[in-house]
């Protein structure tokens, strides 16, 4: 109860609210929560409800959860006001007040760098800490040993008091986190940083001053995460960095980093490409996206702007969501990108050396800064950027930038170039008999002719000025700088010869020898060079001492001419006279008139002057000057790696004072020993057994059974089948001897136990190897020497200081060696990447004893266990793991050499190479080099996904071509997971996109410029075969569009009839097309340019066979207009036969028959009873297969046995056609006898009913033949489909945001159990008709449908006339709610003098006020569509009701979506396999096949692979048959499954239905026994990897779950049982169900989701009966061999349709890639026809009017290529590839039986289209003749976008008030635009609402006004009120009821809108007497 009489004693006022319950022990008191906050923490606060009893001493608090799983809290508070809690026997410790120094006082800081110490909740007892507690992070450690806390989220690590070491203190630092350490020795990393997400980095400004601070209560920062509430970054083995294993993980890092400052920004800015992302942003994502632009925005260091702008580049190139949130241009202060480039250019030498950019991301962010100043220090510098980027000289150069005073941001290209010091030595050549030192010889020419440009002052220096600078290499035209005429220039200009004004000369000689032809070097250009480079590289005082000494050239020119002049007078008159004299004749000599005279002996002299000053003053440079430093480039940002591979000679030879150096205890040879462990590990523990003695096995079943080699395509695969168990069989024969453990057979338990301790040991002896290595590297990479320069530069940061990753890259460059010495000029590089490399040899052989230290731990474990199974598994995996070699490592009698990717790729991933993936690898890449694509098996759980492709990755991606993996969608997500956790690492840090396209896709700019980003950036893509496919038929579309659009403007020209010609109608429609034509030329020409990527990179296709699968890899784009389906409307030509829903109503009538038969409800009603006995013997034959287990009942009937169909229920069922083609009137005495109508639709028709047939007329023959294709082909097909599993309706929340009308209403194709397709529709109508209304009728109607059926009956009604309860709508609802069990209000039918008895109710009431609510429904015309629970009433009983779903339909669906379209654009698999697309292409699979395009060749198989799997999965020892009883459901087997203590369930069969996966999981997690389990594992909707977790009211993520291996339980769905990867125990048993559609292929890739199937985990078959009913036996008892055998049967039957289908699909594509590529050739210009046409192809969906058989595939085929052979079988090879193709096809003796059964198994992707497009479609046909001329103005792309558009209500007081007028409701009409029109005047006092058109510039469609409002506004002031005013307001008042007052009086309701009602009369008196204005 409530009460005010007191509240919480002591800490509320009097005046208090109290809330109080009764219990059974008295009333209890609230206490609330803000009462007591600092009492309690704020975690306990959150999470329970405090109650106290009333005058209690001492006061008791009792704390009850508010969500009801949490355990209770008690509270006692003593008399000192501290409160002790206690919670199942813990006392909660108040860390507030531990005693500084303690280890409490330990645990609270390490706590309150994950959360504030509010939220933080240890628990205690006697013994010390049990628990601590983290809320809001979800995190919980429970202690282990004393204050050693092990982490229930992240197995195997746990938080201790230890000081982390200081490498992971230091990568610790900027998070705000903890880092947990590894329990076991043997986890691949010994520490993992925990970091909460919910802690905000905020920024604050105080004073001058910037602080960090960790904001943890920004509620809606946190409100933004959803899944990860912190992040956990495993570290490095070598403790030198961090790896992220999400996008999210990433932007955390790098914003901590950023916000930190100072020695962070640098491994920040080394980040930034791995925060590119194209994918949508998560809220979590985008929130760090912005606090990373905070975390900078007042930092002005340039390391800063350095990180902006590589924030930039990242950012710009991904998705819009991350794009628009960091550097728009709009953005305040410093983080405007065009500031931060300025800044960045401005103060580049404060710049540290490790964020400066290189050269290609410089010009990457000028070509994008649009800075508005037109400054010229950022013209120059983008200029220098792009030269060096591309390796030419500068262009675009301004001078003008020099004017005011000299600028030190130029980064000198030149000084790039090696410095050559010829010019010290004597010139060794002459010319033309001169002197050595003449111009010839030294290439110099009289280049001082500028000083007559410069315009001397007579008796004045020359000086240089900006005016003759921008007139000699400026102006409109800029004329670079010559060293061959501008060598005097630039001479004098460095010894400082020449005042400049207004810049420094040196600096102008820099710019110009930049932006000169040094490039273009020759004999005697590199003798000028060599002078210039000396006097650059020079410094300041040696360059002023050779000016000194060297004389100008204006006095060597006067004195050569002196010398020659024979007139008196004195000397100097001379020297004057012949200075005079010189500079005319050097200006003629310019001008090309004639040659100096004086000018030999003047370079002479100056040269040989020259040469002795710069031998005295000047040395040869030994390293580069200390000028700003510019990063290398490979090293910036991405390696390339070498084309071949690079050897390296390894210090094999080393001598023993160098071992010793690097600190390797046991001798370097060990460590290049083959064993990876080492020699002296294996030789002390491995013994060379005697083999066990070879026991031949037998086949697991027949290979050579007639019925399975019945096809070439099978004989084939068992041929390979048997030689390869041959194989196998000879391999294990040859086997003489095997590795064991000794001590195994004398003291296991000893030996084991010595085993464990020497792997630790050595362990722990390589850990410090590594450690002393890699400093030994750092020493050497950061070598200083005694420069003062450089201690200065390395003291102002601007020298970098070298870590280990960066040396690890250079090792993986191909500029390795150049890269370290522009970092560090006093490095040794080669020393250093020696060091590198011996350092990544020993860490390889640390991690090999780390794991087999771990697989000796688990040994020791099954010892000590003492199961003899576990023991002898244990011991195989430890021997493995002691013998394994270590492949990278090439060795020479010679030599030990390395190829540095494969050495840097198993650093990076902590890993050591196997020798089939390194040799699968180099197979990849050999290949490469010699053919263009490669299909290679591998068996499961080899490391495809994880190893192999991201190794090949490394090795492919190198900046020049892209790396593309492509995966099936289900594992998209898996692929784009790994790709960024392995290249997350600083070594190669990659940027993982993942390629998003469909039809409604536009090839944009930034699509290009993402690939761009990411080839350049060495990044990988990441795609799903559809949206690459829909890539390449975006083009062919574009082209389709422009060649219809040139037909149509040949057909109807852009004229119009005479009300175009009067409103100018034709100029517009010209404008419109050559708009359309415009865009379409531009978004082709930026395919041209993404396609040029990708078709340069290289393809990963993983699981090769699915994604090349001839049935499931083509996507299909129909073309055109819209017509309806044949047979779906009235045909005029035969009135008295309907033909209107034929194509539905006929397969509606005969699956409502199976259904009825199978006891559904009926969707029928029997006017008559002429087909009961068909019905009967239907009901019969139905009985019959249950029993026999042909048909299946379980999650509905499904059709197991074909050919039980064929014998028992194909006659009744044709029976029942007949039936149905009587009431249509095909059948009849006087046109066809039923006889002959069923014998032509059964099974064998004889030749009278063909006969009898062939002369009925053509809707007859029609009728006939859609009936039989449905009773022979398409029924028995749909019925042999689970519904939900490989097609279904989309759900709600399965719906995309614009759906089409076919995905909307249809059903559609689903890849695996509640997984339908993203954008796929059913091409061949009778499929998506059957498949419909098998959906309907098992999943039942979805709300929106019944919506729309009511809607329709709702309108059918309004039309209709007579007493409404009699009306055909009506009657019709009223028949539909009977139909379903239901009743209408107030009308009642009777059979004589009883009611009608009603029918049952299909649909189960939730309580019994539904029920009562279902027997009196509204009538229809009372019926609110509007009102919800209406439809929510009627929606539940409709749902089951078949005859509601017919009508549902046959009146709305079916007419709308069943549509037809000439012809479509497709792409198959050819295109990803093939070379249309990519120039190289790599497929893996563990089950490949050879149906594969030609260019691929024949898969290579590995030798033995297919007999380990078929051999392992029939293995008595590893795999039993589990059959289910015949009561089996889906609940029960999860009952079985769950008591059966399997650890796993792979649900390849799709047996587990009617619940999703979350469902399945919460179900296995209820029933699981809780001691032995804690969480379920499984796969949500986007292929995440989830975890439902007892006590955790959520799903988690399976990275941060925590749950051990052996307590958790995972279930696999059957859309991801392929390529899907999750770790399980060592031993365990799984549970894999089989269905009827499953091939062998099928099961094996299931069951290797246990990766150590065969080695410790074991598998049961679930069988159900009806599926074991199919297989054949070979003896009496079922075996694993009889399983294979039908499951490769399975596989077989499918394999001559697929290989037609294949040659179909590989024949199209001999011409379709040379028609794509001279469609591509011609982009620029107007598309060949032919070209276009090659893509498109015809669809006819007529049914047949004829009784001839079907056409053979095949053979149309062999015409199409005769028509063909001309123009596109010209090459020889493209003849041999069709010919062989069409061979292949014909040995397999296939048939049109086939062709129709590919079609049915095709799963082709329909692409969906939205409504806009379909009218852009329609627009782009060519129009009949009878076609209107008026053109109906199609939207372009974006013009008429209104979604930012919404309604704005507004009162109609407003319109009383003048001063609303022209704002955001009203606007002047006068100011409306309508294009190309003038608007007349119009007066001002006219406005428009908002709602109508809006104020905006965006493109409206003009409609006609529908309301006018005439307002007279005028002077303010009351009316006078008459007495009959009066009279009228009394007599209405009386008359009104309730909004009538305003209507009886005829004035505007909102002129009697009152605040108080007793105004009323008065208002209204007024609005009377005010006449007019108050009127409507």
């Amino acid at each position: 109860g409530l009460d005010r009489r007191g509240g919480f004693a002591g800490l509320a006022g009097a005046s208090t609210l109290v809330v109080s319950r009764a219990t059974p022990d008295g009333v209890e008191r609230l206490a609330p929560s803000y009462a007591l906050r600092g009492l309690l923490p704020a975690a306990l606060l959150q999470t329970h409800r405090f109650w106290y009893a009333p005058g209690a001493k001492p006061v008791v608090l009792v704390g009850t959860p508010r969500d009801g799983d949490a355990a209770a809290v008690a509270v006692s508070v003593g008399t000192d006001g501290a409160a002790t809690v206690t919670r199942s026997g813990l006392t909660l410790v108040d860390l507030r007040s531990c005693a500084p120094g303690s280890p409490a006082a330990a645990l609270a800081a390490k706590l309150r760098s994950l959360d504030s110490l509010a939220h933080a909740l240890v628990w205690a007892d006697d013994a010390g800490v049990r628990l601590v507690e983290l809320p809001r992070l979800e995190l919980t450690f429970e202690a282990t040993a004393p204050w050693a806390l092990a982490s229930n989220d992240f197995h195997g690590y746990a938080l201790t008091l230890e000081v982390a070491p200081e490498s992971v203190a230091r990568l610790l630092a900027p998070l705000p986190g903890v880092a947990l350490s590894a329990t076991s020795a043997y986890e691949r990393t010994e520490y993992l940083l925990v970091a909460s997400a919910l802690a905000k980095p905020v920024v604050a400004t105080a004073g001058a001053d910037s602080l960090l601070k960790t904001e943890r209560n920004d509620q809606n920062w946190i409100g933004s995460i959803v899944e990860n509430k912190v992040h956990a970054y495993p570290v490095h083995l070598t403790q030198e960095w961090v790896t992220c294993p999400s996008l999210a993980a990433t932007l955390a890092l790098v914003t901590w980093r950023a916000a930190h400052g100072l020695g962070f920004v640098a491994a920040a800015c080394e980040a930034c490409p791995a925060v590119a992302s194209d994918a949508p942003l998560a809220p979590d994502e985008a929130q760090w996206i912005a606090a990373l632009e905070g975390a900078v925005r007042d930092d002005v260091s340039p390391d800063a702007d350095a990180l902006r702008l590589r924030l930039a580049l990242a950012l710009r190139a991904s998705h819009d969501d991350a794009a628009s949130l960091f550097f728009t241009p709009s953005r305040r202060g410093n983080s405007a990108l065009d500031r931060a480039w300025s800044n960045y250019v401005l103060r580049t030498t404060a710049t540290d050396a490790r964020v400066i950019l290189a050269p290609a991301e410089e010009a990457a962010i000028a070509a994008v800064v649009d800075d508005g100043t037109d400054d010229a220090v950022l013209a120059n510098r983008a200029a220098i950027a792009a030269s060096a980027a591309g390796g030419g000289a500068g262009q675009k150069w301004r001078l003008d930038v020099w004017a005011a005073k000299a600028s030190t941001c130029v980064v000198q290209t030149f000084f790039d170039l090696p410095v050559d010091a010829m010019a010290l030595s004597a010139p060794r050549i002459g010319g033309k008999g001169k002197g050595p030192w003449s111009t010839e010889a030294l290439g110099v020419v009289d280049g001082h002719y500028y000083i007559q440009d410069a315009a001397p002052v007579p008796g004045e220096a020359v000086k240089i000025t900006m005016a003759f600078l921008l007139k000699r290499f400026g102006g409109k035209s800029p004329k670079p700088c010559r060293i061959k005429r501008d060598f005097v220039l630039l001479l004098e200009l460095l010894v400082g010869h020449r005042e400049t004004v207004g810049c420094d000369g040196r600096q102008v000689a820099l710019v110009l020898l930049s932006n000169s032809d040094y490039l273009h070097k020759s004999e005697n250009a590199t003798a000028r060079l060599s002078i210039l480079q000396l006097l650059v590289h020079a410094p300041a005082p040696a360059a002023a001492a050779v000016g000194k000494q060297l004389p100008r050239y204006e006095t060597l020119l006067a004195e050569a001419a002196a010398a020659r002049d024979t007139s008196v007078g004195g000397f100097l008159d001379k020297l004057k006279g012949a200075a005079g004299s010189a500079l005319k004749q050097g200006q003629a000599a310019a001008a090309g008139e004639k040659t100096s005279k004086h000018a030999e002996a003047a370079n002479e002299a100056l040269l040989r002057t020259l040469h002795g000053a710069l031998k005295k003053h000047v040395k040869p440079p030994t390293a580069p000057p200390p000028l700003p430093p510019r990063a290398p480039v490979d090293t910036a940002v991405a390696f390339h790696a070498p084309s071949r591979p690079l050897v390296r000679a390894s210090p094999a030879a080393a001598t023993p004072a160098d071992r010793q150096k690097y600190a390797f205890k046991d001798g370097f040879a060990d460590v290049l020993d083959p064993t990876a462990v080492g020699a002296a590990l294996r030789e002390s523990h491995v013994r060379d057994a005697r083999a066990p003695a070879f026991q031949p096995l037998q086949d697991p079943f027949d290979l050579k059974r007639a019925d399975l080699n019945s096809k070439m395509t099978a004989r084939k695969t068992l041929e390979r089948l048997a030689s390869d168990l041959k194989f196998a069989a000879e391999a294990r024969r040859a086997e003489t001897t095997e590795p064991t453990l000794g001590f195994l057979a004398s003291n296991a338990a000893r030996g084991s136990a010595q085993l464990v301790d020497d792997l630790t040991k050595a362990a722990s002896v390589d850990a410090n190897g590594v450690a002393a290595a890699i400093d030994q590297v750092l020493e050497l990479a950061n070598a200083t020497d005694s420069n003062r320069a450089a201690v200065a530069r390395r003291l102002a940061r601007t020298a970098p200081e070298i870590d280990f990753a960066r040396c690890v890259r250079a090792l993986l460059s191909t500029t390795g060696e150049a890269d370290l010495k522009g970092f560090n000029p006093g490095c040794d590089p080669n020393a250093v990447l020696d060091a590198t490399a011996t350092a990544a040899v020993l860490f390889g052989r640390l991690v090999a004893r780390r794991f087999a230290a771990g697989k000796a731990e688990a040994l020791s474990k099954a010892v000590r266990r003492g199961n003899a199974t576990d023991v002898a598994l244990a011991a195989d995996a430890a021997v493995s793991a002691l013998v394994a070699r270590r492949e990278t490592l090439e060795r020479s009698p010679a030599e030990v050499t390395f190829d540095p990717r494969y050495l840097c790729f198993e650093l990076m991933a902590s890993v050591v190479l196997r020798h089939q993936q390194l040799e699968l690898v180099r197979t990849f890449r050999r290949a490469l080099s010699d053919k263009s694509g490669l299909v290679h098996q591998m068996v499961m759980g080899a490391g495809k996904t994880t190893i192999v492709a991201p190794l090949l990755a490394l090795c492919l991606a190198d900046g020049d071509r892209l790396v593309t993996a492509v995966a099936p969608r289900p594992l998209c997500e898996m692929t784009t997971d790994v790709y960024r956790s392995t290249f997350s690492s600083p070594i190669a840090i990659k940027p993982v996109f993942t390629f998003s396209f469909a039809r409604t896709s536009t090839v944009d700019a930034k699509l290009v410029q993402r690939l761009r980003f990411a080839r350049d950036r060495s990044g990988v893509l990441v795609a799903a075969p559809s949206d690459l496919k829909a890539f390449v038929l975006k083009f062919a579309e574009l082209t389709h569009e422009s060649v219809m659009a040139a037909k149509k403007l040949k057909v109807k020209g852009t004229g119009g009839g005479l009300l175009d010609k009067l409103s100018g109608g034709k100029n517009r429609r010209a404008e419109k097309l050559q708009r359309q034509a415009a865009f379409r030329a531009a978004e082709g020409r930026r395919f041209v340019d993404a396609y040029g990527v990708l078709r340069r990179g290289v393809a990963l296709l993983d699981e090769v066979d699915l994604l090349l699968h001839p049935l499931k890899s083509e996507l299909n784009w129909p073309l055109g207009g819209e017509e309806p389906l044949d047979m779906t409307t009235a045909n005029s030509s035969a009135a008295t036969i309907p033909t209107t829903g034929a194509r539905w109503r006929l397969p509606w009538f005969l699956i409502d028959a199976v259904l009825r038969a199978a006891g559904a409800p009926p969707g029928h009603v029997d006017d008559d009873d002429d087909d009961a006995a068909a019905r009967a013997r239907l009901v019969d034959a139905i009985a019959r297969g249950t029993s026999a287990k042909a048909l299946q009942r379980t999650p509905h009937l499904v059709l197991v046995d074909r050919s039980f169909y064929t014998t028992d229920l194909l006659a009744p069922l044709a029976d029942l056609a007949v039936a149905f083609l009587r009431g249509e009137g095909v059948v009849g005495d006087a046109k066809l006898s039923a006889a002959d109508a069923a014998s032509y639709m059964g099974h064998a028709p004889t030749s009278a009913a063909v006969s009898a047939v062939s002369r009925q007329t053509d809707v007859c023959v029609k009728y006939l033949n859609l009936g039989k294709a449905w009773l022979e082909t398409y029924l028995p097909w749909t019925l042999g489909k689970v519904c939900r599993v490989s097609y279904g309706t989309l759900a709600p929340d399965e719906l995309r945001e614009r759906e089409s009308k076919g995905r909307k209403l249809l059903a559609v194709p689903f890849v695996g159990k509640d997984t339908p397709s993203e954008a796929s529709e059913y091409s061949n109508p009778e499929v998506g008709i059957g498949l419909t209304i098998l959906a309907v009728r098992h999943e039942g109607l979805r709300r929106a449908a019944v919506v729309a059926m009511l809607r329709g009956m709702r309108d059918d009604f309004a039309q209709q006339h007579g007493v409404a309860a009699k009306r055909p709508a009506a009657l019709a609802y009223k028949a539909l709610v009977e139909s379903a069990g239901g009743q209408v209000r107030g009308i009642s039918e009777k059979h004589g003098d009883q009611p009608k008895k009603p029918e049952p109710l299909l649909a189960t009431p939730r309580n019994d006020d539904e029920r009562d609510l279902w027997q009196r429904l509204w009538p229809l015309n009372s019926l609110d569509i509007r009102d919800s629970s209406h439809i929510d009433a009627l929606a539940r009983l409709l749902e089951p009701a078949p005859r509601a779903a017919f009508r549902h339909l046959d009146q709305h669906a079916f007419p709308a979506a069943l549509v037809a379209r000439p012809s479509k654009l497709s792409a198959s698999g050819q295109a990803l396999g093939g070379s249309l697309l990519f120039e190289k292409r790599l497929g893996f699979s563990g089950t490949p096949n050879d149906l594969l395009p030609e260019e691929l060749g024949e898969a290579a198989y590995a030798a033995g692979d297919d007999a380990r799997i078929l051999s392992t999965l029939t293995d008595p020892k590893v795999a039993t048959l589990w059959p289910l009883d015949g009561e089996w459901s889906p609940s029960t087997f999860l009952e079985q499954v769950a008591a059966s203590g399997a650890h796993a369930l792979i649900d390849s069969g799709a047996l587990v239905t009617g619940l999703d996966n979350h469902g399945v999981a919460a179900e296995l997690l209820r029933l699981l026994n809780a001691e032995s389990f804690q969480a379920v594992v499984y796969l949500d909707r986007a292929g995440r990897k989830m975890v439902l977790k007892r006590g955790v009211d959520r799903p988690l993520p399976l990275s941060s779950s925590g749950v051990e291996l052996e307590r958790r339980f995972t279930f696999y769905d059957q859309a991801h049982c392929t390529g899907m990867d999750i770790k399980q125990p060592a031993v365990c048993v799984a549970v894999v169900t089989i269905s009827k559609d499953m091939s062998f292929r099928d099961l094996a890739q299931s069951s290797y989701r246990m990766r150590g199937v065969g080695k410790g985990q074991t598998l049961r078959y679930a069988l159900i009966p009806e599926v074991a009913g199919q297989i054949k036996c070979a003896s009496s008892d079922m075996s694993l061999g009889d399983v294979a055998a039908y499951l490769y049967a399975n596989g077989f039957s499918t394999e001559v349709a697929q290989g037609r289908l294949l040659c179909v699909q590989t024949v199209n594509s001999v011409w379709r890639k040379q028609a794509f590529a001279k469609l591509l050739a011609g982009a620029n210009g107007a598309p060949d026809p032919a070209c276009v046409e090659i893509f498109s192809e015809a669809v006819d969906t007529a049914v047949d009017n004829t009784t001839d058989p079907p056409p053979d595939a095949i053979d149309a085929l062999c015409r199409t290529v005769e028509s063909r052979r001309k123009v596109w079988l010209a090459d020889e090879r493209a003849a041999q590839v069709v010919a062989l193709a069409i061979g292949r096809a014909k040995a397999d003796a296939g048939g049109a039986a086939d062709d129709l059964s590919a079609a049915l198994e095709d799963e082709k992707e329909e692409e969906a289209e939205q409504e806009q497009e379909q009218e852009q479609q329609q627009e782009q046909e060519v129009e009949k003749a009878t076609e209107e001329q008026c053109e109906i103005q199609e939207p372009l792309p974006g013009e008429y976008d209104r979604d930012h558009e919404a309604e704005k209500p507004w009162p109609l007081s407003l319109l009383g008030d003048a001063s609303a007028l022209g704002g955001d409701v009203f606007w002047p009409w006068r100011d409306m635009k309508v294009s190309k029109t003038a608007c007349p005047a119009l007066p001002a006092d006219l406005w428009l609402t908002s709602n109508y058109h809006p104020n905006t510039t965006t493109l409206r469609r003009v409609k006609n006004i529908v309301v006018v409002v005439e307002l007279s506004m005028g002077a303010g002031g009351a009316c006078a009120v008459t007495p009959a005013d009066a009279a009228s307001v009394d007599r209405c008042l009386v008359q009104a009821e309730g909004d009538d007052l305003a209507r009886l009086l005829d004035v505007d309701a909102s002129a009697l809108t009152v605040s108080d009602a007793s105004n009323l009369r008065q208002v209204a008196e007024q609005a009377v007497a005010c006449g007019d204005s108050g009127r409507r």
